[in-house]
C-alpha cells in the first residue's frame, strides 16, 4: 500500500490567491514596470541542398549553418517531412550535426511521391532558427 510520490502541482485549495485573488493584481502591479529579461537570438536559418539518394527512398540534405549570436553553435538539424501524396501526418526528426557544414540522409521516403521538408537548426539550449522549405519531387 501506500501513494505513489507524484510531482504533480499544488492544489489550487492551498494557494494563498485562491482565498484572496485580488492578491494577484498587487503582484501585477508590482512587477509591470519591471524590465522584461532580453530574449537570447536564435540561430540563423540553415542553407541546404535537398538531393535524392540514388535509390530514390531518401534524401541527402548538405547543410551550412552559422552559430547563435551568442556564439553557440547549432546542435541539431530539425526536419519536418510532409507529402500530399501520403495520408500520414507530417512527421519531424531531430538529426545531430557535427559542425556547421557536412550531410545528414532522410530515409524512409518513397520514390513515387512528392515531399515537402521543412528544416531549420536548434541549439543545445533549445533555440530554434527559422525553418527553410525545400520541395522534392517524385521520380517519374
Amino acid at each position: 500500500g501506500g501513494i505513489a510520490p507524484a510531482d504533480s502541482p499544488r492544489s489550487p485549495g492551498v494557494r494563498g490567491h485562491w482565498r484572496d485573488p485580488l492578491k494577484l493584481l498587487d503582484v501585477a502591479a508590482a512587477t509591470a514596470g519591471a524590465p522584461l529579461p532580453t530574449r537570447p537570438l536564435p540561430p540563423p536559418a540553415p542553407d541546404v541542398i535537398v538531393t535524392r539518394t540514388a535509390d530514390g527512398a531518401g534524401v541527402e540534405i548538405a547543410y551550412t549553418l552559422a552559430p547563435a549570436p551568442d556564439g553557440e553553435v547549432p546542435a541539431f538539424l530539425t526536419i519536418t517531412r510532409n507529402s500530399k501524396d501520403e495520408p500520414d501526418p507530417p512527421a519531424t526528426t531531430n538529426e545531430p550535426v557535427d559542425g556547421l557544414i557536412g550531410t545528414v540522409t532522410l530515409a524512409g521516403l518513397d520514390p513515387g511521391k512528392r515531399y515537402d521538408l521543412y528544416v531549420s537548426t536548434a541549439t543545445a539550449k533549445g533555440l530554434a532558427s527559422e525553418s527553410v522549405r525545400a520541395d522534392v519531387p517524385g521520380l517519374a
